[in-house]
């Protein structure tokens, strides 16, 4: 099945595909996330971009964020990673917290027992994470909303597009020419830089005094044809009567 898809994936999406990803409970559900692995951070942009098709049906295609989903080992039943990459140094069981696999635990044989002889069922649970009296996969669990609610966060900022590392370089690389020359300022449109004139040395400028201009400065200003109000509502009424002549003719 991974190579099938793997296979149709590449050639309806002209993209190189490296792996492709089931999830192992895919069976038993009808709807199933893919992990499709690509050779190249642009073919991983495409797909995030444009989506993957799959035999003639459009899928929407995300970077995978990490952290940004429950994990839960089954081997110490701690929260963050699986058992494959447990570092736990004993096993724990899920049912008591005892340094024994679930299916050897005596205290939930005990407990079925007496359940179904004499209709009494006395937990003899702990959680391994917080030591209250429940299993440690059971929703009560406050160390299990913690990470739930972690999970949500990072889902809520997970990431829409990869970053290429040569990115990085690039952005130092400009950042260091721009300390060297202070005079050239990079206002960054696509491809192309503009550069702004370099401002003169503070000796050749004139000297500015502070606060409001003289009044001697103000009134030496030349008259750019400004007139006082009286005279221009007398040439709007001229103006007007002016027109009123030309109506009646």
């Amino acid at each position: 099945m991974p190579q099938f898809l793997l296979e149709k994936i590449k050639a309806e999406n002209n993209v190189e595909v490296v792996r492709v990803v089931v999830p192992k409970t895919a069976k038993k559900k009808t709807r199933t996330p893919l992990y499709v692995a690509v050779s190249t951070v642009d073919d991983a942009n495409a797909l995030c971009t444009r989506g993957v098709v799959v035999e003639g049906t459009w899928y929407p295609c995300e970077p995978f964020a990490d952290g940004a989903a429950l994990r839960q080992c089954y081997r110490c039943y701690g929260f963050g990673h699986v058992a494959k990459m447990c570092t736990a140094r004993a096993v724990r069981c899920g049912y008591c917290s005892s340094t024994h696999r679930e299916t050897e635990c005596q205290a939930k044989k005990d407990d079925l027992e007496d359940a179904m002889l004499n209709g009494t069922h006395v937990a003899r649970t702990r959680c391994v994470n917080c030591a209250e009296k429940h299993p440690a996969w059971s929703k009560q669990c406050p160390v299990r909303a913690k990470w739930i609610a972690q999970a949500k966060e990072r889902w809520a900022d997970r990431p829409r597009y990869f970053i290429s590392p040569d990115y990085s370089k690039k952005t130092t690389q400009e950042n260091a020419t721009t300390a060297a020359n202070p005079a050239t300022v990079g206002l960054r449109n696509g491809n192309a830089t503009r550069k702004r004139r370099a401002e003169p040395d503070e000796a050749s400028r004139p000297a500015r005094h502070r606060g409001r201009p003289p009044a001697s400065s103000v009134l030496a200003r030349p008259d750019h044809g400004s007139r006082d109000i009286s005279q221009m509502i007398a040439a709007m009424s001229q103006s007007a009567d002016n027109t009123m002549v030309l109506d009646d003719d």
